[in-house]
């Protein structure tokens, strides 16, 4: 009898030491693929990252012919700068509002002959772009509803910050130039 309960005591001990090593050895696998997981997760940060200096310093180039080396730089451009963009409204199809825009195209250049503004012959896309312009200013942008069909293209500037990354609520300028989950490391 004595052997019996030395022989099961024995059995426990080593299923309870291999139960052990399973465990052991399933909890390794799950820190493995948690880490492949987690691995992914900081990647895809990391390159969002990148992808938002690449993305800004693209836009700084395109303003102002440079690319720029600091983030204090960067960073200013974004909560400060402004860019220049196309705006076009109205389709060049729609000889309705080609008519209406002519329309008022010819009562502004008759303004224009009131207060004595000419433009020379060389001048017809100075022309152009004046009358676009007050086309947008004062009509356009005084009664959007109204004047919604208008034809007419200008550049604008607007703030960098309404420009890019609009769609990203979580985007923030102040963490662009650390490294992520490096503790506060500087790229």
């Amino acid at each position: 009898m004595n052997n019996k309960i030395v022989k099961i005591i024995v059995e426990l001990l080593l299923l309870a030491i291999a139960g052990y090593f399973a465990w052991r050895a399933l909890d390794n696998v799950k820190g493995t693929i948690d880490f492949g997981t987690e691995r992914e997760a900081r990647e895809a940060v990391a390159i969002q990252r990148l992808t938002d200096i690449q993305t800004l310093e693209k836009e700084y180039y395109t303003q102002y012919g440079v690319y720029q080396d600091t983030f204090e730089v960067l960073k200013k451009f974004y909560l400060e700068g402004a860019m220049s963009v196309s705006f076009q409204n109205g389709s060049n199809t729609d000889t309705v509002a080609f008519l209406a825009t002519q329309k008022l195209k010819d009562s502004i250049l008759k303004d224009y002959a009131r207060r004595r503004i000419t433009f020379g012959k060389g001048d017809a896309v100075r022309k152009e772009d004046s009358l676009n312009v007050s086309l947008y200013r004062d009509y356009y942008l005084k009664d959007t509803v109204k004047y919604k069909d208008l034809l007419f293209s200008v550049r604008i500037s607007k703030p960098v910050r309404e420009q890019i990354f609009t769609d990203r609520p979580d985007f923030c300028i102040d963490s662009l130039e650390y490294i992520p989950f490096s503790g506060g490391k500087k790229i």
